[in-house]
């Protein structure tokens, strides 16, 4: 299985959620999914669509979202 990295290179996983930016069309969150044995991202609007595809598109940038703790 291939290894993917957000644009700062933190590791991505299945179950992380990311912010995609379409460069002229805005952002959002994405969830990473494994659909159909392929690692993808998901939303309820677009449905799912391949990691590598997005992550090779120019006009996508995925940045993964941190959760900070509560101190």
């Amino acid at each position: 299985m291939a290894n993917y990295t957000d644009k700062s290179g933190q590791v991505i996983n299945v179950g992380d959620t990311l912010i995609m930016e379409m460069k002229g069309l805005g952002k959002g969150e994405v969830e990473v999914i494994n659909y159909q044995g392929e690692i993808s991202i998901y939303d309820d609007h677009n449905g799912a669509y391949p990691l590598q595809k997005a992550i090779d598109r120019d006009d996508i940038i995925l940045t993964k979202k941190v959760i900070h703790a509560e101190k």
